[in-house]
């Protein structure tokens, strides 16, 4: 396997780091939309019930009686809030909505593949062969049923990982806590510190999915032209892993990616976050690699 170091024009692949931010903006901002309509409910609805149980709570101790049922009741309350509030956190997540969000950036991304692989045969033969971008075009039509069970599997993470989820926290903050006697307000405190890890996962999140898409776009195209190798790129900022700063600029074969090299010391691929033959939270890239 050729490993030897290539010059690698980093300036080359920076638009897919703005197609990364622009997805990460649009969740993010779903995360927000997420926050501000539970804040509105708590205020309003579930923050008064908290109170007025630990209003009634404190006569019941006074009186000996048994907090089990009342807890109870209070429960039921809260969690009737939290399903309202749900709701409307569903329609923000819907599918019709989420699909159409996602198709824009797989889109958005395909394009961008196209584009910088023209630029890449492009530094690599000095020419371009004219119809190169109308095949690259017709490598998108051949994947288009990958791409839309993608794009399936995609609106499904996003609707677990973040409507599942944050109804899970949410629930399981409020109600902990009201059976140990946090105030309202400590426990309001508790919702924007879930709301801030929402909106890292949003952010982690679109970072991750932008790049092992755009590795799966390319190994296709690659694979399609019949080139067999590609050249191993990362961001070169501090958060990449130092086992992968000393992959880049180096050629290595699809079909083995870098052998041993992985966090538990398999095989890998560059993008392949959370997946088989990739790392967690890879950013790294393939680039096109024409030569032997």
């Amino acid at each position: 396997m050729n490993r030897s170091n290539q010059k690698v024009n980093e300036k080359l692949y920076y638009p897919i780091d703005a197609v990364a931010e622009e997805y990460s903006k649009v969740l993010r901002s779903r995360a927000k939309k997420m926050h501000r309509l539970m804040m509105g409910a708590y205020k309003s609805k579930i923050a008064p019930i908290i109170r007025e149980y630990y209003a009634k709570k404190s006569k019941f101790l006074k009186a000996n009686s048994s907090l089990e049922d009342l807890l109870l009741r209070y429960t039921k309350l809260i969690d009737h809030e939290i399903d309202l509030v749900m709701d409307q956190i569903d329609d923000i997540y819907s599918d019709d909505l989420m699909h159409d969000i996602v198709h824009r950036f797989t889109e958005a991304l395909s394009r961008t593949q196209r584009k910088i692989m023209v630029q890449e045969i492009l530094n690599e033969i000095g020419y371009v062969v004219p119809d190169v971008y109308d095949n690259l075009t017709s490598v998108s039509t051949e994947i288009s049923e990958s791409i839309e069970e993608y794009e399936d599997e995609q609106v499904e993470y996003l609707q677990s990982t973040f409507v599942d989820d944050y109804d899970e926290r949410i629930r399981s903050l409020i109600l902990d806590q009201l059976q140990v006697g946090v105030s309202a307000t400590a426990i309001m405190r508790g919702l924007h510190v879930i709301s801030g890890i929402m909106e890292r996962k949003a952010e982690n999140g679109a970072k991750g999915r932008t790049y092992s898409l755009y590795a799966d776009l390319c190994e296709f195209a690659h694979k399609y032209f019949g080139f067999e190798k590609f050249v191993w790129i990362t961001m070169k900022d501090g958060l990449v892993r130092l086992s992968h700063e000393k992959l880049h600029g180096k050629v290595f074969y699809w079909d083995f990616g870098a052998v041993g090299a992985g966090d538990n010391g398999q095989s890998i691929l560059p993008g392949r976050s959370g997946r088989d033959g990739g790392d967690w939270g890879c950013r790294c890239i393939p680039g096109l690699h024409m030569g032997e």
